[in-house]
């Protein structure tokens, strides 16, 4: 598993190419300021251990200014849901 964190003072996406039939239709576009980006890449070899890949995923997501046992005071900004 490989872990990317960015701090970026403006983030910005738009939804333009739905690749799974299953998804929901979202056309949304967002700006957001003084966040933390998380990107999380799980390697074939991680599937014999995804209790790892579950326990970093639910570690960075978590509600603003809130940290984890094993990062007080981590928080991250995460977008309400759609």
């Amino acid at each position: 598993m490989k872990l990317l964190m960015i701090y970026a003072e403006k983030f910005a996406y738009k939804t333009s190419v739905k690749n799974l039939e299953s998804a929901s239709d979202i056309d949304e576009e967002k700006v957001i300021e003084n966040t933390l980006l998380g990107f999380i890449h799980v390697e074939p070899k991680d599937e014999e251990n995804l209790s790892s890949v579950e326990t970093v995923t639910r570690d960075l997501i978590l509600p603003q200014n809130q940290g984890s046992k094993s990062n007080p005071g981590a928080g991250i900004s995460i977008p309400p849901p759609i």
